[in-house]
């Protein structure tokens, strides 16, 4: 061995991170769900389930060390309304696609390995058959993540978000009747015209138009003006000519009959 006396006391710096072996996990149920029906309006309804389909959103937060930790808070993202393109038959809806989303904040604190979060939700119903009915489905996006606040910027979270996905889907009558294609409607129309200008060519080719003119259609009589003297003898001549008809019989006495 050897001593080495007198040495200058050196001063050494070095970075400590905190690594928190925290998850998160989510899941939706049901993970599909389908809209249709009429719209109600808010004032009109009068029981939760009149609002749409139920969804539960439950995360659960789980960590390997047995030493109890103070999470501050949890947040989860949550999808509203938003507008969308409806000539798109498939569209996402999440925070970061320029949606308004509201942020649920929930305090965890003196947690144990385990925790679960169940959220409950309902689908609007008239607001995806105003403005949702023409797709074909869509899906809605919530993430859900761990954040701890605390004094100390060396603590990390690796594993401390999740995404879960719904998928929602028209019912038949409302993908029946969501609308015609305009180019359907356009088509129709020039069809329906080319059929009536070949009707109305067979037709006059056929001479349907020619109609005949008044002057041959209505007989014409000639009136002739007879003075009243001429008309009595006239009348007179044919009363005679009635009354002094004569038969004539030919009779041979020498004809025999048998």
């Amino acid at each position: 061995t050897s001593n080495q006396d007198n040495l200058a006391p050196i001063t050494a710096k070095a970075k400590v991170v905190i690594e928190l072996l925290l998850s998160v996990s989510g899941v939706a149920k049901p993970s599909q769900v389908y809209f249709g029906g009429t719209v109600v309006g808010e004032q009109a309804m009068k029981s939760e389930d009149e609002v749409g389909s139920l969804i539960e959103y439950e995360f659960r937060e789980s960590h390997n060390s047995r030493k109890k930790r103070e999470i501050t808070e949890k947040q989860i993202d949550d999808n509203r309304k938003f507008s969308l393109f409806a000539e798109r038959k498939y569209q996402t809806l999440n925070c970061s696609v320029n949606v308004n989303c509201v942020n649920i904040r929930c305090p965890l604190r003196g947690l144990d390995s385990k925790a679960s979060l169940i959220l409950r939700s309902r689908l609007w119903n008239g607001t995806f058959l105003e403005e949702y009915s023409k797709l074909n489905y869509l899906d809605i996006l919530m993430r859900a993540f761990i954040d701890v606040t605390a004094a100390a910027e060396n603590i990390r979270l690796p594993n401390a978000g999740t995404q879960v996905r719904v998928t929602v889907f028209p019912s038949k009558t409302v993908a029946q009747y969501s609308g015609v294609p305009w180019w359907i409607i356009l088509v129709a129309i020039l069809a329906g015209i080319l059929m009536l200008a070949l009707l109305v060519f067979i037709l006059w080719k056929c001479g349907f138009f020619k109609r005949s003119r008044y002057d041959d259609s209505v007989p014409r009589y000639h009136a002739v003006r007879i003075r009243k003297e001429e008309r009595e003898i006239k009348d007179e001549k044919y009363i005679d000519n009635l009354e002094k008809k004569q038969w004539i019989t030919k009779w041979n006495e020498n004809e025999s009959y048998s």
